[in-house]
């Protein structure tokens, strides 16, 4: 009964606050509500760049100050955290984003209101950024009725120690330098002493930034400039670039090739001083590219397939200081164009595959029958194949087949086909007098001439017509035809071929 006037008295309360059934309520006079841990948390970070971190909390709410004192369960309580200095936009454009509450495994706003487990405890954690410049303090505060434990946070950045790097560099004449400066307080102003060879820009943006200095073709070896890098709150470092002494000779690998007419070859050059420029001595071979800006870098040449085989080309490379080598090719002569087999004799209807080797791919394959043709008629590699397959009406003479390469040589392959086995069927049969019957023709060279031995007794149609010439014939015995006799059906093909059926009338 007291169970029921509770259950009563709790809905009326749950429509009046909406604290019962699970929605809790405030932490009740004399509980006490902890934030485990309570200790600040400091950070400082000379990253230059933004990382995330977090750190987990427990909410205790207990029914008074003594030790073993019981958790207060479905205590209602608030979870915010309040920035008492906030982050930089300009740094982290939405300042909120810096700090967020998480709750198990979700990322929720803040404020956030939650409510303690049958213990009287809650989980929960914050996810906070440092690095990248960022500075802001603020707390996380936990709070119900009059409890509101709270966990200060601090985070603040120290610039990451100006450097400028490589340092020393030293480059030959007629080519360019370049250092990359990271951390102090950008922006950053370089200047150059002695102002002989001035740093491109003056000014380096951000962190990570670089400035080049181009030393012109022709300045003296041993010159030294001294770069002095300067950030926004004066903090200073120093590279130096020294003019070295010009590149050795340039070299280039191999320095002769022999390449096949619609293949290609590749030379890389090094040494000497860059960027290299190659001349070749014959406009149907141009080297690609013509111009190789880097040592270690590399160029092209692509030999057309009709170049005659023999034909030597010779590639001038030049470097900036004027230094000249060359490079040969000669074009190789390819082997002979073969097709296997080249000769083959086939059954009407049957297949053959053909392999093509030699000679230079691509290759187009052609045929003189235009009910034989190959498959496929274009082959793009040396080694390749194609097939045919025999028409079921043999031509009057072989089927040539024309294998030409990309150089325009040319070889036959030639097919023979011969006719299946000239058949009529049935072969042998016995038939009463007066029946009719049907018998086909297949093999050998049509058109057929197909006779009766007695057309008397077996005939196309009426009684005395011994003959038909179709592929299919229909064979009246005569109702007089005497019983025992016998009767053959002669046939012969266009190529001179024959066959038979007798016919045993019963």
């Amino acid at each position: 009964m007291k169970k029921a006037v509770f259950a009563v008295i709790c809905l009326t309360v749950l429509m009046i606050i909406s604290g019962c059934s699970g929605s809790g309520s405030d932490a009740p006079s004399g509980a006490v509500m902890t934030l485990t841990p309570s200790e600040k948390i400091t950070v400082e970070s000379a990253s230059s760049t933004i990382e995330s971190a977090s750190q987990t909390f427990h909410v205790a709410v207990k029914d008074s100050k003594a030790t073993n004192a019981p958790g207060v369960r479905d205590v209602t309580f608030s979870i915010s955290f309040g920035f008492a200095n906030p982050p930089d936009t300009n740094i982290l454009s939405d300042a909120a984003g810096a700090v967020t509450l998480c709750d198990g495994t979700r990322i929720v706003g803040t404020p956030v209101v939650r409510t303690t487990d049958n213990k009287g405890n809650y989980d929960l954690c914050i996810l906070y950024k440092s690095g990248g410049g960022l500075a802001y303090s603020g707390s996380l505060v936990v709070a119900s009725g009059d409890q509101s434990p709270s966990v200060g946070l601090e985070v603040t950045s120290k610039p990451q120690a100006l450097a400028v790097s490589p340092s020393p560099q030293t480059v030959p004449a007629g080519s360019t330098a370049q250092f990359n400066i990271v951390g102090g307080i950008p922006p950053y102003t370089v200047s150059a002493n002695p102002s002989v060879l001035l740093p491109a820009p003056s000014t380096v943006g951000s962190s990570g930034g670089s400035f080049t200095v181009a030393v012109p073709f022709g300045t003296p070896d041993g010159i030294s400039v001294i770069y002095t890098i300067i950030d926004s709150v004066g903090t200073q470092a120093s590279v130096t670039l020294t003019v070295g002494k010009p590149a050795s000779q340039p070299k280039v690998f191999p320095d002769s090739l022999k390449i096949l007419p619609g293949e290609s070859g590749q030379f890389i050059i090094i040494d000497g001083l860059p960027p290299y420029t190659i001349i070749t001595n014959n406009a149907a071979v141009p080297p690609s590219p013509s111009i190789v800006d880097l040592s270690g870098g590399t160029f092209t040449i692509n030999i057309p397939p009709t170049m005659t085989p023999g034909t030597p080309i010779t590639f001038t490379i030049r470097d900036t200081a004027g230094s000249i080598i060359s490079a040969t090719v000669t074009v190789d002569t390819p082997p002979a164009l073969v097709v296997s087999p080249s000769t083959v004799t086939l059954t009407a209807g049957s297949s053959q595959v053909f392999r093509v080797t030699g000679g230079i791919p691509p290759y187009s394959i052609a045929s003189n029958n235009s009910s034989a043709q190959p498959f496929p008629s274009a082959i793009s590699t040396s080694g390749g194949t194609y097939s045919v397959t025999a028409p079921l009406t043999p031509p009057t003479g072989p089927i040539t087949y024309t294998i030409t390469d990309a150089a325009g040589s040319v070889v036959p392959a030639t097919v023979t086909v011969t006719a299946l086995p000239l058949r009529i069927t049935p072969s042998n049969v016995t038939l009463a007098p007066g029946a009719t019957q049907s018998f086909s023709i297949s093999g050998g060279t049509p058109p057929y001439v197909t006779s009766s031995s007695n057309a008397n007794f077996a005939y196309n149609g009426t009684p005395g017509n011994g003959s038909w010439t179709t592929s299919v014939i229909s064979v009246n015995i005569d109702p007089a035809a005497t019983p025992g006799g016998t009767v053959t059906l002669n046939v012969q093909d266009s190529g001179g071929l024959t066959a038979s059926s007798v016919i045993t009338i019963q």
